[in-house]
């Protein structure tokens, strides 16, 4: 992408079909898998459709438990973890099988959903070196057939969950730090081969984010991965964070050690989550319902779009169950936010990434690829919070000859990812005028 270029005298955007750029990145992860809580909702055909390449596990809720917990797997810590029997990996196993089935790969969190008002939980450990060896068994059941499990080769395997913030974590900082240190040994020794990281951290400009990697690096610690999370209103302080995040790593000695952000999601402010007074309930109720409409959808599309130039290995929004954090609501109904993650996997399934200049619109980023066999081509726009104008998108040296079909797809306030126009143009000098809405996502698919 490029911005502030100057594009054709009758259009906006200049689309370079025969400069290569690179790959389309697919950052379009999420949280939580397809089987959900709720009666009727089973969301397995929703996520085969929008290709998520990774799922983060936590905060499972499956069916009316808190599946993948390691306190929902090995029920009584006083037991031996060495025995099968004390395990009881079924609601787990039902719930990523739904995943594997859907190709998706797992991050697994290794840890507990989150506790507000309790602390059943989320205290330390009795003993860290025994934690330790269960999270291991864990492994072993589902990457290396332990009892009767499965050989899914799970890479990613991350050590608790915002262990800074009191709803997850009532020990210590130092605390968490010797877990992850027994942990992430531990499952070293088991297989040096897999990912481990953590902590998925709350703010990633905060003294725990720093004190982490300085006592990884001082103590020799293994990080694959460093994970954090972001919820905010504004694309840019996605990318800014996202920035921050890679300079923190660097100079805490960790240039190979990838960037997740694991929890992202428009929200404009986190001020308003619990009222105390209960007459409030409604505007939260609404509020969330704005962050996956058309706004959201906007969003989304213009973040994942935004950090295809920028150091970011994986990110996984929150989250694509059934929970009122959604993307779907507790019947299983997709939002907008949804189709814009669709309309992102179809340009994600085009690996070639293409040159796309234009002249710096506010609100409005476009992305474009082009297929393997060169045959079909996909042009992504997203508007947030942009002015509602004409906007002519030229698409110049495209790999055929002759007319080409132009179909344009809308994610906005009428539409699902709707097919709303059809045209036929000649190849030599084709432009596409869109009206642009103040908040949606258009996809643009392009043929012979």
């Amino acid at each position: 992408m490029a911005y502030g270029v100057p594009a054709q005298p009758d259009s906006d955007a200049f689309i370079d079909f025969a400069k290569s750029i690179g790959k389309i990145k697919p950052l379009h992860g999420v949280n939580n898998g397809p089987v959900a809580r709720g009666e009727n909702a089973d969301l397995t055909g929703y996520h085969a459709a929008a290709g998520f390449p990774y799922t983060r596990l936590h905060d499972v809720h499956w069916p009316y438990t808190d599946a993948v917990d390691v306190s929902t797997i090995f029920p009584i810590f006083d037991s031996d973890p060495d025995d099968p029997k004390n395990y009881t990996f079924a609601k787990t196993d039902d719930y990523l099988a739904a995943i594997v089935g859907n190709g998706s790969q797992i991050i697994y969190r290794l840890g507990e959903s989150i506790e507000p008002w309790t602390q059943f939980h989320k205290n330390p450990p009795k003993d860290f070196e025994k934690w330790a060896k269960v999270c291991v068994n864990i492994i072993r059941h589902y990457n290396d057939g332990w009892a009767n499990g499965f050989r899914y080769g799970i890479r990613y395997w991350e050590i608790w969950n915002e262990p800074e913030g009191r709803s997850m974590w009532t020990g210590t900082q130092q605390q968490y730090f010797e877990l992850y240190t027994v942990t992430s040994r531990a499952i070293k020794s088991h297989d040096r081969s897999l990912k481990v990281g953590g902590p998925a951290a709350i703010d990633i400009y905060s003294d725990f984010a720093k004190t982490f990697l300085f006592f990884c690096r001082e103590h020799d610690l293994p990080l694959d991965f460093f994970s954090w999370h972001l919820y905010t209103g504004l694309p840019k302080e996605i990318t800014d964070a996202v920035q921050a995040a890679r300079k923190l790593l660097d100079e805490h000695g960790f240039k190979d050690t990838e960037s997740h952000m694991n929890e992202w999601r428009y929200m404009s402010t986190l001020k308003w989550l619990r009222p105390s007074d209960p007459r409030k309930y409604q505007e939260v109720k609404e509020k969330f319902a704005r962050t996956v409409g058309p706004e959201g959808a906007g969003f989304v599309a213009t973040v994942l779009m935004l950090l295809q130039d920028l150091p970011i290995e994986v990110t996984n929004f929150y989250s694509a169950d059934t929970s009122w954090w959604s993307m779907f609501d507790y019947f299983g109904i997709p939002s907008k936010t949804y189709f814009a993650f669709k309309a992102f996997n179809e340009l994600a399934m085009m690996p070639d990434r293409v040159s796309c200049e234009y002249t710096s619109r506010n609100g409005v980023v476009l992305l474009a690829g082009l297929s393997e066999d060169k045959k079909k081509a996909i042009v992504l726009l997203s508007c947030f919070k942009s002015e509602t104008d004409t906007f002519g998108v030229a698409l110049r040296n495209l790999p055929w000859t002759g007319n080409i079909r132009v179909e344009t797809w809308w994610v906005d306030d009428s539409h699902d990812l709707d097919l709303t126009d059809e045209q036929t143009l000649n190849v030599k000098d084709a432009v596409v005028r869109l009206k642009t809405p103040r908040n949606g996502v258009c996809v643009l698919r392009l043929s012979q």
